[in-house]
């Protein structure tokens, strides 16, 4: 357990500008078995968590992977 004075009932730590990004990820640097997610936490600020939900469901701390941004074309 810890303690981070940035998260309460009623306030979260700041977010960044890749929050809600898709991203590819593999895990044990093996890129051919890359899975897709999204990263739902993007901390700016203490405790400067990453954290990524894959396609499966499955939650993931950025340290525990690797991971690359995907490029979404925009329609034209």
């Amino acid at each position: 357990m810890g303690n981070t004075p940035h998260i309460t009932p009623d306030r979260y730590p700041a977010q960044g500008v890749f929050l809600h990004r898709i991203v590819d990820v593999c895990f044990n640097r093996d890129a051919s078995s890359a899975v897709r997610g999204k990263i739902i936490r993007d901390d700016t600020e203490e405790p400067g968590e990453l954290i990524i939900q894959l396609d499966n469901g499955w939650v993931v701390r950025a340290h525990e992977c690797q991971y690359s941004l995907v490029t979404v074309k925009k329609p034209t």
